[in-house]
């Protein structure tokens, strides 16, 4: 009763509903060009998440890298609620920065990068429509990222990923 009285009172504080989130939902496959891609909605929030995978790894070509690269790319596209980087221009900003290290962080654990090979892969999440949700970008990238890696061991490219 006690924990139900602060979450509703905190949650009030910052504006939202008490009523937990809803489920999302997700649409698989949504970059036909991407190796893993999904579309994650959940409440009004929109996210489009896709890996793609590059036959290098990411650093200079004179250094030896014995297992592959992960990076990520995180935008909020001009016309999505909350964007605060219409006024800015292309370069990155911090705004985008904290994102994609969320995003790498989050990710990193699922996947043995020795096994990848010389490889990078690049998880890149497109925010279409957002109420301020960073959970949905990490668990659409989480998606892809599986989905690419399903795609990559199907067509032999991978043999495992984990030890």
């Amino acid at each position: 009763m006690q924990k139900e009285k602060f979450q509703r009172a905190n949650a009030a504080r910052r504006g939202r509903s008490a009523k937990p989130a809803p489920h999302p939902a997700l649409q698989n496959h949504i970059a036909p060009h991407a190796t893993g891609s999904t579309l994650i909605e959940c409440g009004s929030t929109r996210v489009i998440c896709a890996v793609t995978v590059e036959k290098r790894a990411a650093l200079d070509e004179g250094t030896k890298v014995s297992g592959g690269w992960l990076t990520a790319e995180y935008s909020m596209l001009p016309y999505s609620p909350w964007n605060a980087n219409r006024a800015t221009s292309q370069k990155e900003n911090s705004m985008d920065v904290h994102p994609k290290y969320k995003i790498i962080a989050a990710q990193s654990p699922a996947i043995d990068l020795e096994k990848v090979g010389a490889r990078t892969i690049c998880v890149d999440c497109d925010v279409l429509q957002a109420m301020r949700n960073a959970n949905r970008r990490i668990t659409g990238a989480f998606v892809a990222l599986s989905l690419a890696v399903k795609k990559m061991l199907h067509e032999k490219k991978l043999t495992e990923i984990q030890s």
